[in-house]
């Protein structure tokens, strides 16, 4: 009894141990590689729990699958789990050990392979595009911008800032977004108010690589943060913001690149196409 409570205790000593590794690498993904997207820690979590529900289910399908469509396959699964499987002959073991191992291998290839959604299509004018993918080059090469004292400040920082018409201090998300805009001469808000960033006349609900998104905060009660897509991967939007920090918070030290579920995005607003469109 001892022997195994001794285990436990190695078990659960080992969940610490590998969050510290798990957050140091993060830590050392944002510093070394800041173009690397980090999934925002929430939104990884619930990542986790979704596979982990989505495996569950998937297991289950597959042994129902079995039963139906494999029903001496089935038989044979059920007798080794009875502590059988060594009286199977080999042949029939090989057999078994394929099958199981190519239901199995389409069921993961659906679970973490699914169809990828495609963003509207980028308009058929190339100068719209083009404007796009400048975009998101100028957002790219602000990835190494931070704050000098945690304060909202740095001499980047304050530029952003300085553009909306407000002094080092104040929150800069908006204004980032409003400068790296403003850099391609493309008209916004021009204000560092996260909710005037999603208007319902701005609002689209297909994204273009450039068009922002805003994340709502209950506690808020509004709109409390705001960056800009720059793509989408496995159900996630790729986005690059301005003051977070590696947990993905509203309040950070300079400019990430982030996975944000889809899910958590309150507006996404299409500030290019409606000027572009009419110029």
């Amino acid at each position: 009894m001892k022997s195994k409570i001794a285990y436990l205790k190695q078990e659960l000593f080992s969940i610490p141990v590998f969050f510290l590794i798990v957050e140091g690498c993060r830590a050392l993904i944002a510093h070394f590689s800041p173009e690397t997207p980090l999934f925002d820690p929430a939104s990884e979590f619930e990542t986790f729990l979704v596979k982990v529900w989505q495996f569950t289910w998937l297991s289950m399908a597959c042994w129902l699958i079995l039963k139906l469509v494999f029903p001496k396959l089935h038989k044979y699964a059920v007798y080794m789990l009875n502590d059988g499987f060594e009286k199977i002959p080999l042949k029939q073991k090989r057999y078994i050990t394929l099958a199981i191992y190519i239901t199995f291998l389409f069921g993961l290839i659906l679970l973490f392979n699914g169809a990828k959604a495609k963003p509207r299509n980028a308009s058929t004018h190339q100068t719209e595009t083009e404007l796009r993918k400048h975009l998101i080059v100028y957002l790219k090469s602000q990835l190494y911008v931070r704050e000098k004292t945690g304060n909202n400040d740095g001499i980047e920082v304050e530029k952003y800032l300085a553009y909306v018409g407000h002094k080092k201090g104040a929150p800069w998300c908006a204004a980032f977004c409003s400068y790296a805009y403003a850099q391609l001469n493309i008209p916004n808000p021009k204000t560092a108010w996260s909710p005037a960033w999603a208007l319902t006349k701005d609002r689209t609900t297909k994204y273009l690589p450039g068009d922002c998104f805003t994340l709502y905060y209950p506690n808020l009660k509004r709109v409390g943060h705001v960056g800009i897509i720059t793509g989408e991967t496995h159900g996630y939007y790729t986005t690059i913001e301005g003051n977070t920090g590696n947990s993905g918070s509203r309040e950070g030290s300079g400019v990430f690149t982030f996975k944000r579920d889809k899910r958590k995005v309150f507006a996404i607003t299409n500030y290019i196409s409606r000027w572009y469109h009419e110029s």
